[in-house]
């Protein structure tokens, strides 16, 4: 799995195991660049607390329906 996993919460994955199905689908978008993240992976946005809500609002957002 690409990218730094230590700063993802385990909370946070399992929601994306929720939201993808699988750890790698949803490793592979965790770690591929996204027009909801400027254009930039979503993991680089772990490093901080709002950065893992926005990650986490995005998940829940593709459990609904939403684009990612």
């Amino acid at each position: 799995m690409a990218g730094d996993t230590q700063n993802i919460p385990d909370s946070l994955i399992a929601l994306g195991i929720s939201s993808f199905g699988t750890t790698e689908r949803f490793f592979e978008w965790l770690n591929t660049a996204n027009f909801y993240f400027d254009k930039k992976a979503p993991v680089e946005f772990c490093s901080s607390p709002d950065g893992v809500k926005f990650i986490s609002d995005r998940l829940i957002g593709i459990q609904y329906g939403d684009n990612a």
